[in-house]
C-alpha cells in the first residue's frame, strides 16, 4: 500500500506538472514557436489569447494577425482552434491534426510567390480543416462574405496537393462556389470557379473608365482558374448576363487573365445601345435616344482586340442639340468585323431598314449635322481624335427617309424624302476613297428625286461628282423661298430640275437646269433682300405655249471660301439671269422664238423719220 501510495503521488505530481506546463507554459510556448515560423517565412504574427488543454491536446488562439514586412495587412481570424490526432503528435516530426477551425477569418493579399521559406523540422497534417464565416477582400476581385470552407488532409508539405470545397456570398449580391486543389508551399490552387447572380457591377469594374456607368443586371457562369507564381490564369469562361431590361449576353471560350487572351463566342439579345454613349460622347456631340444591339460571333480579347460575326442594331435613334438626327428600324451585317483598341470598323455589305435623317439649318444659318460632328469632352477642346478606319463595302438602303428643314426663312421650309431606297459602295474613312451612290426616292405626293454619281465621305470638298434629277415637285412648297428671293407666293405649279455638281480641291463648278410647268404667282410680300423685278412680266416673257419656263443657271465658287454659300450663289445667278430678261424683254422674246439675239434682231425697232406709225416689216 505505502508503494502504491507513493506511485500514486508521483503519477499525481507527474499529471500536476503536465497540467501546469499544459495550461500555464505550452500557451507561451505556442505564440512564440508560431511569431518565429512567420518570422522565417518573411511575416510579422500578431496573436492575442492563447489557450492550451493539455488533457484533450488542443489549443485555442484568439485575435490572429499575419502581415507583411512593409505592413500591409495579409490574414487575420477571431479565432483559430487546434485538436490533436494523440500525444505522439508532441515529438513527431509530423504533427497529425485532427481538426483546425477558422472563425471569421479574413484574407485581404495573397502572400508573396519569393516570400522566404523557414527551415521547418515539424510538418502538418490537418486531417479535417473548417473554416466559417470568413471574409476574402482582395485587391481586383469581387470581395466575398460569409465564406464557409472545408477541407480534409491539409499539409503545408512542399508539393502537397489539398482537395478543398468553398462556398461564399458576394457583397454584392449572388454566391461563388469553387471546387478544386490547394498547395500551400508555395502557394498554388486549381479549381473551378461558379458565379449564380452576381452583379453585374462587379464585372463592370474591370472595364476602361470610358464604359461609363454600369447597367443594373446579374451574371452567372463558372470558369477554370490556376493560381502558380503569384500569377492568376483563367479558363474555359462560361458566362451570361441578364439585364433588368429582359437583354442578356453570353460569352463561352477560352480565357488567360495574365496576360489577357481570351477567344470567346459571344451572343447578344436586345443589348441596349446606350452602353456605347460614354464612348460615343468622347468623339461627337450626338447622344444615344434608343436601340438595341443583337450580335453572334467571336470575341477576341488581349493585344489585337477585336469582334468578328454578325450584328444587328434595331430601333436605334441618335439625337443631336436640335432634336432627333438620326434613326433606323435595323441596320445590320452578316460579316462585321470590329476593331476595339483602335477602333476599326469593316463590313462587305450592310441593310438599313427604313432609315431616317433629319437635317436642319438653324436660324442661326448653323446645320445641325456639323455641330453633331463636333468632338465632344472637355467642351470640346480635347485634342481630336485620329480618324477610324472604317471600310462599308456597300450599303443598301430600304424604305429610308430624308427630312429637310430650313429655319432661316419665314415662314420655315420643309419638306420630305421617303422610299429612299438604291445604295453606296465603297464607304470609307481612307483619303482619296470616293464612293459611289444611286439613290432613287419620292418628294412631297407626286414628286420624285433621283441621285448619282460619287463623292468622297471623308473630304467631299475634295472630290464630288454629283447629279440630283427631282421630277414634279409641287412649287407651292417652295414658297418660303420664292418670298426671300422673289418676293412672291407661289400658287401652283411644277417643278423638274437636274443638278449636276463637280467638286475639286475645294472648287465647286454646278450647273441647274430647271424647268417651270404652269407656274402662277400669288401675292407679292415685302421682303428684304428679294429681287426688286417685275417677275409677272419676267414669268410671262418665259412661259412658253406649252406654259413650261426653261432656266439654265450655271454656279461656282470656292468651298474654302468662309463666305461660301451655295443658296447664295443660286439665288445670285437665277437674279442675274432674271434682271437680263425683265431689262430687255425682246431680245428675250426673241430668243425664245428662235432667233438671233447677237445680230441685233428686235432689239431695235425703226420708225420712218418723224412718224409714229410701224412700217409693215417692223410689224
Amino acid at each position: 500500500m505505502r508503494k502504491l501510495a507513493l506511485l500514486a503521488g508521483v503519477a499525481g505530481a507527474l499529471v500536476g506538472l503536465y497540467a501546469v506546463f499544459g495550461f500555464l507554459v505550452a500557451p507561451s510556448l505556442v505564440r512564440s514557436t508560431l511569431v518565429q515560423r512567420a518570422a522565417e517565412a518573411g511575416y510579422d504574427l500578431r496573436v492575442g489569447k492563447v489557450a492550451t488543454n493539455p488533457f484533450s491536446l488542443s489549443a485555442h488562439i484568439d485575435d490572429v494577425q499575419l502581415v507583411m514586412r512593409e505592413g500591409e495587412p495579409l490574414f487575420t481570424t477571431r479565432r483559430a482552434s487546434v485538436e490533436l490526432a494523440g500525444a505522439a503528435s508532441l515529438w513527431r516530426r509530423t504533427w497529425i491534426v485532427d481538426a483546425l477551425r477558422l472563425e471569421e477569418p479574413v484574407l485581404s493579399a495573397l502572400p508573396r510567390a519569393n516570400a522566404p521559406r523557414g527551415s521547418g523540422r515539424v510538418a502538418v497534417i490537418v486531417r479535417k480543416f473548417a473554416l466559417t464565416g470568413g471574409v476574402v477582400a482582395l485587391r481586383g476581385i469581387p470581395r466575398l462574405q460569409r465564406v464557409s470552407l472545408q477541407a480534409q488532409d491539409l499539409s503545408p508539405l512542399e508539393g502537397h496537393e489539398n482537395a478543398f470545397s468553398i462556398n461564399a456570398a458576394l457583397a454584392s449580391g449572388g454566391t461563388a462556389k469553387s471546387d478544386g486543389t490547394l498547395t500551400l508551399a508555395p502557394l498554388a490552387a486549381n479549381g473551378e470557379l461558379q458565379l449564380e447572380g452576381a452583379s453585374l457591377a462587379e464585372a463592370w469594374n474591370y472595364l476602361p473608365p470610358t464604359a461609363g456607368k454600369a447597367p443594373a443586371g446579374r451574371i452567372s457562369g463558372s470558369l477554370h482558374y490556376r493560381y502558380a507564381d503569384g500569377k492568376l490564369a483563367l479558363s474555359n469562361a462560361n458566362a451570361q448576363a441578364t439585364l433588368e431590361s429582359g437583354s442578356h449576353l453570353t460569352l463561352r471560350g477560352a480565357l488567360t487573365a495574365a496576360p489577357l487572351d481570351a477567344q470567346l463566342t459571344l451572343e447578344a439579345k436586345d443589348l441596349p445601345l446606350a452602353l456605347a454613349a460614354p464612348w460615343l460622347a468622347e468623339r461627337s456631340a450626338v447622344r444615344i435616344a434608343a436601340g438595341v444591339l443583337d450580335a453572334q460571333g467571336t470575341l477576341h480579347l488581349g493585344k489585337d482586340a477585336r469582334y468578328e460575326g454578325a450584328a444587328s442594331i434595331r430601333d436605334a435613334r441618335i439625337d443631336g442639340a436640335q432634336g432627333e438626327l438620326l434613326a433606323w428600324q435595323s441596320l445590320g451585317t452578316t460579316d462585321l468585323r470590329l476593331g476595339l483598341a483602335p477602333f476599326s470598323l469593316h463590313a462587305d455589305e450592310m441593310l438599313a431598314r427604313a432609315p431616317r435623317a433629319n437635317i436642319v439649318i438653324a436660324p442661326d444659318g448653323k446645320l445641325n449635322l456639323a455641330g453633331a460632328l463636333a468632338a465632344g469632352g472637355n467642351g470640346g477642346n480635347a485634342r481630336p481624335a485620329a480618324r477610324p478606319a472604317i471600310t462599308i463595302g456597300r450599303l443598301r438602303v430600304e424604305n429610308g427617309r430624308l427630312d429637310l428643314a430650313d429655319r432661316t426663312l419665314a415662314p420655315p421650309f420643309a419638306t420630305t424624302v421617303h422610299d429612299l431606297a438604291g445604295a453606296l459602295a465603297g464607304l470609307s474613312t481612307a483619303e482619296d476613297a470616293p464612293a459611289r451612290v444611286e439613290l432613287n426616292g419620292r418628294v412631297g405626293k407626286y414628286g420624285d428625286a433621283r441621285v448619282r454619281g460619287a463623292l468622297e465621305p471623308v473630304a467631299p470638298a475634295t472630290r464630288t461628282n454629283l447629279e440630283l434629277r427631282l421630277r414634279n415637285l409641287a412649287l407651292a412648297d417652295f414658297t418660303p423661298y420664292a418670298v426671300k428671293f422673289a418676293g412672291y407666293r407661289i400658287e401652283a405649279g411644277q417643278l423638274s430640275a437636274t443638278l449636276r455638281y463637280r467638286v475639286r480641291e475645294g472648287r465647286l463648278v454646278g450647273s441647274n437646269e430647271l424647268e417651270f410647268d404652269r407656274l402662277k404667282l400669288g401675292e407679292k410680300v415685302e421682303s428684304a433682300g428679294a429681287l426688286d423685278l417685275p417677275m409677272d412680266l419676267a414669268v410671262a416673257l418665259l412661259t412658253d405655249a406649252q406654259g413650261r419656263i426653261n432656266l439654265a443657271v450655271p454656279v461656282s465658287g470656292d468651298l474654302r471660301d468662309p463666305q461660301f454659300d451655295l443658296g447664295g450663289l443660286i439665288a445670285k445667278a437665277l437674279r442675274n439671269t432674271l434682271a437680263k430678261i425683265v431689262s430687255a424683254p425682246f431680245r428675250a422674246l426673241a430668243s425664245l422664238l428662235g432667233h438671233d439675239t447677237a445680230a441685233g434682231e428686235l432689239d431695235y425697232v425703226s420708225f420712218d423719220a418723224g412718224s409714229s406709225s410701224l412700217a409693215p416689216p417692223e410689224e
